[in-house]
């Protein structure tokens, strides 16, 4: 996102629907794991975007069982041609402070991160309804 906000000491949520439809990692992998592969992150920068930090751990289709269904309902081979459709958003709420990396007051640029490897692929990442501090 290209404007700025600055963290509420009040109500620091962000809020979206969306969809992820990525390569999960290994069963029993967690974000940072070498066999955690592909994954979405929101991250926030205090320095105009020279560095990040996350908001909140990376995550995959995993996240959610009708995602994870969904894209390995679409395999073939290794990779999923599942296509994301508006059933599928589901709501996620972030405390943008909450996980240390960010404090009340503080003014960041946001933004969404998708990572993938070279190996298997899917639809990718829709978000859609984004409300910051609403």
């Amino acid at each position: 996102l290209q404007v700025p906000i600055i963290l509420s000491d009040v109500n620091p949520l962000m809020q979206f629907d969306e969809i992820v439809l990525v390569e999960p990692g290994e069963d029993g992998s967690v974000f940072g794991d070498p066999d955690f592969y592909d994954y979405v992150i929101v991250e926030g920068s205090k320095d105009g975007g020279t560095t990040w930090q996350s908001l909140l751990n990376g995550y995959d289709a995993r996240a959610r069982n009708e995602w994870l269904s969904t894209y390995n309902g679409g395999l073939s081979g290794q990779n999923s041609a599942a296509v994301g459709t508006p059933s599928l958003y589901r709501k996620r709420a972030v405390n943008m402070t909450q996980n240390g990396n960010f404090d009340a007051g503080e003014t960041i640029l946001i933004r969404f991160r998708l990572f993938a490897d070279p190996a298997a692929h899917g639809w990718g990442w829709a978000i859609d309804n984004l409300f910051i501090q609403d």
